[in-house]
């Protein structure tokens, strides 16, 4: 089905029992989506796949998996597991910009670039500690209406989540307009 601007095609969540999204293509794609966001090399459409068909079908199953675990799955050899595991631990143990890990998590949306989120990033540096950033706040901002606004600040909750379920990632502190952040 198409969302509300037909732009971009949205899964049928009614058709879900529970609203547990169970179809392999769809969590492959969205796992995808994040790697790809992140830059995490090796991790293609058809090894995600095959991840997500041996049981590693979680982002937490993929960011913390190691070559051994690797080596067991039918098609791994210990060069692929190794560059896998490898490119995964880089970009972990690096600082991510903010905006980068907000887009990739996908929790404002599919394809919530990480340019609109700068522009809310410029406007409210501390937006992920404030809780009290609201749908105003956000309309404030050039370019938000009140419908993008909503799921900003909808959004904002999911990632604070999505941050408390993956603590092994290090936040580089925003660059806000005029200043000079440093990474964490």
């Amino acid at each position: 089905i198409w969302d509300e601007n037909h732009t971009h095609t949205m899964i049928d969540k009614s058709n879900f029992k529970d609203t547990i999204i169970t179809d392999k293509t769809f969590i492959v794609k969205r796992l995808v989506s994040f790697l790809k966001t992140m830059k995490i090399d090796y991790l293609s459409y058809g090894i995600t796949m095959k991840l997500v068909e041996n049981g590693y079908n979680t982002l937490n199953d993929i960011l913390t998996i190691n070559t051994e675990k690797l080596c067991k799955l039918p098609g791994f050899k210990s060069t692929l597991a190794n560059k896998i595991v490898s490119s995964i631990e880089n970009r972990i143990k690096h600082p991510i910009p903010i905006s980068q890990l907000m887009s990739a998590s996908l929790c404002f949306g599919d394809g919530f670039s990480g340019s609109r989120l700068n522009s809310i990033l410029n406007s409210y540096p501390n937006v992920i500690d404030d809780e009290k950033i609201t749908k105003e706040d956000i309309t404030s901002i050039k370019g938000f209406s009140d419908k993008t606004a909503q799921l900003v600040v909808s959004g904002l909750l999911l990632f604070k989540k999505f941050l408390l379920e993956h603590p092994y990632f290090t936040i580089q502190n925003p660059v806000v307009s005029g200043s000079k952040a440093s990474a964490n």
